[in-house]
């Protein structure tokens, strides 16, 4: 009797504290920098390689609890992106097991703080993973047994609809074409409900026509863009996409992207490719993709390449005006806040050996029409400016969108480092803890 109760002793802390829920309740708006997805290496974690991702179960420490916490491991193809069966790039390493290249990745906000001694002493065989950032150090638990738990995931796509939808904002995509978008509503803004605070995403060749003096226009209404697979996850949702714009029924610009959905972040990462036959039909092409946004009067903006702030008020100012003249860097960045319950930050990655020169296009008007756009006016309308298209040649980038509330203080320079660091990572097996001397010599 004495030993049954001993060892069901050692076994009640798991046991209670994994029968707990999630850490943090949906309705409230993180900080930007809590929003911070964490995304661990397997070559980082070798207790954990050849591990079935089934059999991997993350908790952490919150209020002197072990909780479990949504998690997800992601396999990765040979150029470094998440793998899909149906995707063009094969699987690097085994499928659906922990490899040196795959990824664990999880919120910031979900780590939590380090076991107790005591704590510690009965856990079995958990590895332990200690994350700093900056000045932040958190800890997460990772046991290799499975516990059946299941997170619902906090972004989702209707391939049916089109809409995307999380707990914080929704926006509808049209169910042909990923890359129309219309409608977009962030919970906490406090304007008229349902307000959309975008008009339109706008992507656009401009070029002359070979042997005529004429340009063309290419536009959203020239793109094919086809959802080839969607893996869904408690942290995020992926989205395998391809795209080609058209000139006289002939694709001059193929896309293949990734969308990754997070509960209040948007990533695109784009693979462009621009062949010979953009050549032999156009010349001088540029491009531009932008957001028009709607709603946002009186909001404030900020780029990395100007120290000044605007304010959006439907007309153009000179330093509104020479905010377009500017280069911008590898990771640009801009913030616009509407000071009404909404803020949005973006950032730009370019590749060090693109040097074909790329400026912010930035407009603000009441009236100035600007096609495909559902509303009149710019208001406005901010995105990236290509003068001149690289033909003949493939080249990556990456842009990344978090929204929240507010910034609450945080300069724009300083949260994008923040963003850009690279946690440091430390993981260690927590040793099997010993059997109860009594439980080895008390037989009665």
């Amino acid at each position: 009797m004495r030993r049954l109760l001993t060892a069901a002793l050692m076994l009640q802390p798991i046991s209670l504290w994994a029968a707990l829920p999630a850490s943090h309740s949906a309705l409230d708006s993180l900080p930007i920098s809590e929003q911070k997805i964490i995304e661990i290496k397997g070559v980082e974690l070798p207790a954990l390689e050849g591990k079935a991702f089934s059999n991997l179960t993350l908790f952490a420490v919150k209020q002197g609890l072990l909780m479990p916490i949504p998690h997800q491991c992601e396999d990765f193809d040979d150029e470094g992106y998440s793998w899909f069966k149906q995707g063009k790039v094969p699987l690097r390493g085994r499928e659906a097991i922990m490899d040196t290249h795959d990824s664990l990745l999880f919120r910031f906000a979900d780590a939590g703080d380090k076991l107790s001694d005591a704590q510690a002493s009965t856990a079995n065989n958990l590895v332990q993973i200690r994350i700093q950032d900056g000045n932040e150090t958190r800890y997460v638990y990772m046991s290799q047994q499975p516990m059946r738990f299941s997170h619902t995931p906090l972004a989702n796509y209707d391939a049916t609809s089109g809409k995307i939808t999380t707990d914080y904002f929704t926006l509808q995509t049209s169910p042909e074409n990923l890359l129309q978008w219309s409608n977009f509503t962030y919970r906490h803004f406090q304007g008229l409900p349902n307000d959309t605070l975008l008009d339109t995403l706008k992507i656009r060749l401009d070029a002359g026509v070979i042997l005529s003096n004429a340009r063309v226009t290419l536009d959203n209404q020239n793109l094919r863009t086809k959802v080839v697979a969607v893996k869904a996850g408690p942290v995020r949702t992926v989205m395998l996409a391809e795209s080609s714009m058209n000139f006289a029924g002939i694709p001059v610009v193929f896309i293949d992207f990734q969308l990754q959905l997070y509960p209040q972040q948007i990533n695109i990462d784009a693979k462009v490719e621009v062949p010979e036959i953009l050549k032999r039909l156009l010349k001088h092409p540029t491009a531009t993709v932008s957001i028009d946004g709607h709603n946002l009067g009186g909001s404030e903006f900020r780029s990395s390449v100007a120290s000044d702030s605007v304010t959006v008020d439907g007309t153009m100012s000179a330093t509104e005006t020479a905010l377009s003249k500017h280069n911008i860097h590898q990771n640009a960045w801009i913030w616009l806040s509407s000071h009404k319950g909404f803020d949005i930050f973006s950032t730009l990655y370019i590749p060090p050996n693109f040097n074909v020169p790329v400026v912010l296009h930035y407009q603000d008007s009441l009236t100035n029409e600007d096609p495909p756009e559902r509303f009149s006016g710019q208001g406005p309308n901010v995105g990236y400016h290509m003068r001149d298209v690289p033909v003949n040649d493939t080249f990556h980038f990456a842009f990344q969108a978090w929204f929240t509330d507010t910034l609450k203080g945080v300069a724009p320079e300083h949260l994008s480092s923040t963003l850009a660091r690279v946690p440091q990572v430390a993981a260690n097996t927590l040793p099997a803890p010993r059997r109860p001397l009594e439980l080895v010599q008390n037989n009665h």
